[in-house]
């Protein structure tokens, strides 16, 4: 499969999953599981999950893991 079928796949599900709906925060799953070394592919399925499973608690734990995805510039460049 080439990249941009994949691409355009990726985007199909993102858009059928509700993920161009929900407004951006200021942090994110897949921000805090390894930001750039990620795909787009990977960023939007975490992007879904986070969707489809959201809760009180999820932000909190989300929250928390962001400290130190900042601190320690884990996944960035």
């Amino acid at each position: 499969m080439s990249a941009g079928i994949t691409s355009s796949v990726s985007i199909s599900s993102a858009v059928s999953g509700g993920r161009m709906e929900v407004p951006p925060g200021m942090t994110g799953l897949w921000q805090v599981s390894g930001r750039s070394s990620l795909t787009f592919d990977e960023m939007v399925r975490l992007d879904l999950f986070y969707i489809e499973n959201w809760s009180v608690g999820f932000d909190m734990a989300l929250m928390m893991r962001t400290v130190p995805a900042v601190l320690f510039a884990s996944g960035a460049y």
